[in-house]
This record gives structure tokens, C-alpha cells and sequence, in this order.
């Protein structure tokens, strides 16, 4: 009994210092719990309520209410999540870079709200009959959520890219995959979305194929998704969809848009077919088709980052990273170094070294979800003519460069938006350290100059010298 009571007061005493140092605001529809680390957090959500929430409501139908945004500190990893059943979104507080999917956005904190809340708006859509279950049960007779993938992420994406100054819709990435199909005689095909790719760009077919399908609907249909989620939400043979979807979403879709979901997509294929306009395309170096970053001149050789996934078995996929080379003067590529863990997407090379980046999980973040644990990034070091590697500095790191003997370093500041630059010599000594009111996303130094892509505060990335 001692024993059961000692383990409940030191639960209680660990759960109390975990939340000891949030802050909790009320809104009328919902309620913000947020690190006190980061009281800029109150700001973004008062201007996202005041700008945001009306078009939500006004682009799926529904008004969210009486659920809780948690916001926490992942370190230097940058995701949302809506969990409707439980009537919270997490959010994290790490703004994402360039290479990220879903760093395209004036602000962040913003974006990812928007996604999310969307979500909840769509996913909570339902009747009076099945709130009245849920409110014995909980929040599990939510029709909507028994949809594919491409039909929940489709609605969070086209609500995201409502504004043109972010949002995946109008970075570039997914239209331009989507012209790639196209000018290759490939059409996105409604299996490949709803069951996903093992090929790249991977889970991301969700959010492309949903994203561009759902703007196609929205554009010729003239918003059909108060009426369609309703629909979903309120009719009983929902419940049937996941299993015989033309009882259940296509019939609902027949109600609405006149036709079923696969008769859609089909005059969606169609329709792309008939306004693409064929490219021409330069001659292919490589043919491998996964991701690639931080493209370095050495010479005749050209290195690059080549991250990639393989099926250990039918449901999963293991990721790892190449870091490899072309030889320009006849194109045969060259492996340099194979990792199976999560490296950094950028890198420094010269004729003598390699400097990479592998992200590690650190304690003392503030968080709940993931047990008070962030990630950071340990850089590394390869003389690349004896082969070894050395570890040389650790931290919150978003970019870095080397240049004659010395560590130009850019890391993240914990609870403000702004960047620390520390300089380390030869001996990783550390010679200067500065703050800056932006973040610093790219650097490379020649000469007397620095060259960097930067992200001031509500604004996209720009070129700076």
C-alpha cells in the first residue's frame, strides 16, 4: 500500500513540475495551453482566432468548439496534430525550414493552426443524434473521420493555401510533382492515394493528390463541403464507408456533387490531362527518385544528401541517408557515407573534410507528449582522406558553414524568434556569439562575406548578403 502510495504522489509531484510552467488562456470556442517560455505564442493565436477562424467555419460548414490547443517544444522537429476523439490539437513550436514539405508559410505557428483546426472543424462535423452518443461514449461516432487519408489531409491543405503567401498549394512542390506525372503520361490515380506510396514522395500523395482534387472541387463546384460534410457527418450509412465506401462517402458525394468520388477523381484526371501543356525536360544524372539536399561544388565532383526508404515489411518503411557524389567528367556517382539514422539536411565540403548533421533526442524540453524529450543536431566531422570522424558540437542548430579554420554556427533561441550565432576556431573554442532577430535557414561565407537565406518575422525566405 505504502508502495502504491509513494508511486501516486511522485506521478502526481512529476505531472505538477511538467505543467508547472504553462500557461492556460480561455476563448470563447476553445481553450490555449502554452509553454510560459514562449509568450509570443498568445499573440499568433489571438491574430490566427481574429483572421482565421471565420474561414474555416465558412469553408467545411462548422464551427469546432470546447477542444484545447497544446502547444510544446519538440526542439528542432516541426509537426501538428488533431486528435478529434479527445478534443485536443498538439502543436509544435519549431518554424521549418526550406527543405521541409511544410515550410512554406509567413508564419508558422499560423500555418499549422490552420491545418489543424481545419481538421477539427471537418473531422467534428456531425448530427445531433451522434453528439448525443458522444456525449456518453465520447467522441467516437465522428462520421467524417471514416474517410481515406486524401479526403482528410485534401480539406487541411486547400484550407492552408486559402492564403497565396503559404500554404503547400502554392509553394511549387506540388504542382511541379504533379506536372512531372503528367509530362511522363501518368495521372494521380485514386488507389495510389487512398493506400499510399512506397516509392517517393511517399505518405506526401496524400496531402498532393487530396490537396489538388479538393482545390479542383472547390473551384467547379463552388465549395461543396459545408453540404458534403454535413451530409457525411448526419446520414448513418456513413458508418459504412470505410468498407463499402458507395454506401456510405460516394453515395453521400452522389447526393451533393450529382456524382460518386471515383467518377470525380476520373473528370479531375481529365481535366489535368486537357490543360497540362507537355515540358521539356534536360538530361536525368540521377535515377534514383527520393529526396535530395544541399547540392556542394568540390571541383569536378558534385555532392548531395540522398535520403530513401525501404519496406522491411508489408506495413512499414525504415529510412536512411546517403551522402554521395557525382564525378562530373563522365557522371558516375560515388558512396560516401551511409547512415540509417535521421541526418540533417545540410551539409559543408572541401577537398579535405566532411561536416554532417545527425538529429538526437535531448531532456529538458517543454513537453508532455513526448516526455520532456526535443531533438537537436550533433554535428560531425570526416577527414575524408583518412575516413574518420569526429563529433564537434551539439545544439538547436538550423544551419552552419566553415570557412578558413572557423565554425560559423546558427542555432535556434528557446521562446523567441531569432537566431544565435557563435563562431568556434580550429580547437571548436568558441571565439564570438551574437543574437539575431531572424533566422538564419542557409549560410555560406566567401571571403570577407556571408551569403544567407534568412526568414524574418511574417515574411517567406529571402536571399540576404
Amino acid at each position: 500500500m505504502k508502495i502504491k502510495t509513494i508511486f501516486i504522489l511522485g506521478l502526481t509531484l512529476w505531472s505538477i513540475l511538467i505543467f508547472a510552467d504553462y500557461s492556460v488562456e480561455q476563448y470563447p470556442e476553445f481553450k490555449l495551453i502554452f509553454p510560459s517560455k514562449f509568450p509570443y505564442i498568445s499573440d499568433e493565436f489571438l491574430e490566427f482566432y481574429n483572421f482565421y477562424f471565420k474561414d474555416i467555419e465558412k469553408l467545411t460548414g462548422n464551427k469546432p468548439k470546447h477542444f484545447a490547443y497544446i502547444i510544446e517544444d519538440y526542439g528542432m522537429y516541426s509537426n501538428g496534430m488533431t486528435n478529434p476523439v479527445y478534443n485536443k490539437i498538439l502543436i509544435m513550436t519549431h518554424t521549418p525550414g526550406i527543405y521541409d514539405e511544410i515550410g512554406f508559410s509567413k508564419d508558422w505557428i499560423q500555418f499549422v493552426t490552420l491545418h489543424e483546426t481545419t481538421h477539427m472543424a471537418h473531422l467534428t462535423y456531425t448530427s445531433p443524434f451522434n453528439k448525443f452518443f458522444n456525449k456518453i461514449f465520447g467522441n467516437v461516432f465522428l462520421p467524417n473521420m471514416l474517410v481515406p487519408n486524401w479526403y482528410i489531409e485534401g480539406i487541411a491543405v486547400l484550407s492552408e493555401s486559402q492564403d497565396l503567401n503559404q500554404g503547400r498549394l502554392n509553394d511549387g512542390f506540388f504542382s511541379a510533382y504533379e506536372k512531372v506525372m503528367l509530362n511522363e503520361g501518368r495521372v494521380p490515380h485514386i488507389l495510389d492515394a487512398t493506400y499510399g506510396f512506397d516509392e517517393f514522395p511517399y505518405n506526401a500523395k496524400y496531402y498532393i493528390d487530396g490537396g489538388n482534387f479538393f482545390k479542383y472541387l472547390h473551384d467547379n463546384y463552388n465549395n461543396p463541403f459545408p453540404k458534403l460534410f454535413k451530409k457525411q457527418g448526419y446520414s448513418l450509412l456513413s458508418y459504412f464507408s470505410p468498407i463499402y465506401p458507395f454506401l456510405g462517402m460516394d453515395l453521400n458525394a452522389r447526393a451533393v456533387l450529382g456524382k460518386s468520388f471515383p467518377k470525380l477523381w476520373k473528370e479531375w484526371q481529365n481535366y489535368e490531362r486537357k490543360t497540362f501543356k507537355k515540358m521539356k525536360t534536360d538530361e536525368k544524372i540521377t535515377q534514383t527518385g527520393d529526396s535530395k539536399y544541399s547540392l556542394s561544388l568540390v571541383g569536378d565532383k558534385l555532392y548531395y544528401i540522398e535520403k530513401f526508404y525501404k519496406k522491411s515489411n508489408i506495413y512499414e518503411l525504415n529510412g536512411y541517408t546517403y551522402i554521395k557524389y557525382i564525378n562530373l567528367k563522365n557522371n558516375s556517382i560515388h558512396k560516401v557515407l551511409l547512415l540509417n539514422s535521421n541526418i540533417f539536411e545540410k551539409m559543408y565540403v572541401d577537398e579535405n573534410r566532411l561536416i554532417y548533421g545527425k538529429y538526437v533526442l535531448k531532456n529538458g524540453y517543454e513537453n508532455y507528449s513526448n516526455n520532456g524529450m526535443g531533438y537537436e543536431v550533433t554535428l560531425y566531422e570526416m577527414n575524408l582522406k583518412t575516413k574518420k570522424v569526429k563529433k564537434t558540437y551539439t545544439g538547436k542548430i538550423r544551419s552552419f558553414t566553415y570557412n578558413k579554420g572557423k565554425y560559423y554556427i546558427c542555432e535556434d533561441i528557446t521562446g523567441e524568434y531569432g537566431t544565435s550565432f557563435t563562431v568556434l576556431n580550429e580547437d571548436l573554442e568558441k571565439i564570438n556569439k551574437i543574437k539575431i532577430s531572424f533566422l538564419i535557414e542557409e549560410i555560406k561565407k566567401k571571403g570577407e562575406d556571408f551569403y544567407v537565406i534568412t526568414k524574418h518575422k511574417d515574411q517567406v525566405f529571402s536571399l540576404y548578403t
